[in-house]
């Protein structure tokens, strides 16, 4: 089985890769978690707003949400307190909520992806094999800079 960062695949969007893993996401029901990590960083990119705190907040944190993904009901709360009480809304208001994301995608997602690429069957997925060799062949180049690994302190 591959060892990889998660953060690897995340940072190159338009790459084979991570085409795959999105799509191996929908195919085993667990997109939301990707979709929300990519809402989250949009969010962060554009002007941040109230309006797009709640976007986020209503799409996938409460409990009918249409992307519900599930988290601690702590962080739920945290996230609410600050919507509700009409202060700026900031950057940070998701950090906790998607390091949590990113972790269980590292821990439960990845590694099912990574088996399925692993296992060689789907001749689709063949441009993401080739791409996860040259990273786990560059691993200790790409780990001195060339991507942002979050360390284990920082996740």
């Amino acid at each position: 089985m591959y060892n990889l960062p998660l953060m690897l695949i995340l940072a190159q969007q338009s790459s084979p890769l991570y085409q795959a893993f999105e799509n191996f996401t929908e195919a085993s029901l667990s997109s939301e978690s990707l979709q929300f990590w990519n809402s989250v960083n949009g969010f962060r990119e554009q002007n941040v707003s109230q309006l797009s705190a709640e976007s986020i907040y209503f799409t996938y944190l409460v409990d009918d949400a249409p992307k519900w993904i599930c988290v601690p009901h702590q962080m739920l709360q945290d996230v609410l307190t600050i919507i509700e009480s009409g202060n700026q809304v900031t950057s940070d208001i998701f950090d906790e909520i998607q390091t949590c994301v990113y972790n269980d995608m590292q821990r439960n997602t990845l590694g099912r992806f990574l088996d399925t690429i692993a296992a060689g069957r789907d001749p689709r997925l063949h441009a993401a094999q080739n791409q996860l060799q040259k990273l786990i062949e560059n691993e200790e180049h790409t780990r001195e800079g060339l991507y942002s690994i979050p360390s284990q302190q920082e996740l």
